[in-house]
Parts: C-alpha cells; sequence; structure tokens
C-alpha cells in the first residue's frame, strides 16, 4: 500500500534538493515513498507528473488524501 506522502527524485538520485526534503521527513519520523523520475526521457513534462506540481521540476512532494 502507498503511503500518503511521496517525494520525487531523479533517476540517478544526485539532486541535492531531493536529499534536503528527504532528510527534512526523515528526521520529521514521516512515513514516505519514494518515487524515481526520468528527467532524461522528461517524465517531469508529462502530465500526470507536471500537472499537480507547480514547477514540475525535481523533488515534488504529493500528499494522498484517498
Amino acid at each position: 500500500m502507498k503511503k500518503e506522502l511521496t517525494v520525487t527524485r531523479d533517476r540517478h538520485w544526485i539532486s541535492p534538493y531531493f536529499f534536503s526534503v528527504y532528510v527534512a521527513l526523515t528526521e520529521k519520523r514521516l512515513d514516505f515513498d519514494v518515487e524515481g523520475v526520468d528527467i532524461g526521457a522528461g517524465a517531469q513534462k508529462k502530465t500526470e507528473y507536471a500537472g499537480p506540481t507547480v514547477t514540475a521540476r525535481i523533488p515534488a512532494l504529493f500528499h494522498r488524501t484517498d
């Protein structure tokens, strides 16, 4: 089952911005999933990713409401 929070990262785990979010969520002891996005293939520009985000960049934090 997916967790309530999902944070996205680049495919190669090199984004310093992702790691800042990762450390903050971990230190707050929040339960979250990590999902990879292939930015080399332009996956961040697809509607299912870009639609709910403000900038269509990595990282993005998604909050499930169902």
